[in-house]
């Protein structure tokens, strides 16, 4: 089974299993430190709610986590291996709330100061997700992944702050207003 390993903070050098379906593309560790270095140098993850879209492995909320975050709440159609990933590393179950959800439809989230989306690369579910405001309170930072050669129409009350692309993947950092 494939693994990755959590690079910074209190759970730095765990492993994460990665689903082995060929369907789930788990981020690279370049994309994911590129990522958090964009949140940590906009106020970090100190006693911040988090929430973890299209989680897969749970590999951007745990990371959230280990940089002391408060809470994560991860969303996926397949939510078992952030489950087994957390309990394997003893993340307190106070910290973390894991839903078995399609993104596709509406579903109720508790607003959060971050956000992580990493859906199915041509989808038009990405757009779909930023229309869900009441996920993010008032300045909440979402970060989404992308395949690299996609285009977003950042919509209002977003801003862009940063977009970078890393070969076949592409990092979008947007602030709710």
């Amino acid at each position: 089974m494939p693994t990755s390993r959590i690079l910074t903070g209190c759970y730095k050098g765990q492993k994460l299993q990665l689903p082995e379906d060929e369907k789930v593309r788990p981020s690279k560790a370049l994309v994911v430190k590129s990522g958090l270095d964009m949140l940590a140098s906009r106020g970090g993850f100190h006693e911040k709610q988090v929430i973890d879209l299209f989680c897969g492995s749970g590999q951007w909320g745990i990371e959230a986590l280990s940089r002391g975050a408060a809470h994560v709440t991860f969303v996926d159609q397949t939510i078992s291996h952030a489950a087994k990933n957390a309990e394997k590393i003893n993340i307190p179950s106070e910290k973390v709330r894991f839903l078995r959800k399609n993104l596709a439809d509406p579903i109720d989230l508790p607003a959060a100061d971050i956000l992580f989306a990493d859906p199915p690369y041509q989808t038009s579910l990405l757009t779909a997700i930023l229309g869900q405001l009441q996920w993010g309170n008032p300045g909440s930072l979402w970060l989404l992944e992308t395949a690299g050669d996609a285009t977003l129409e950042v919509p209002p009350p977003f801003t862009l702050i940063k977009h970078t692309r890393y070969g076949n993947s592409a990092l979008w950092l947007l602030q709710q207003h």
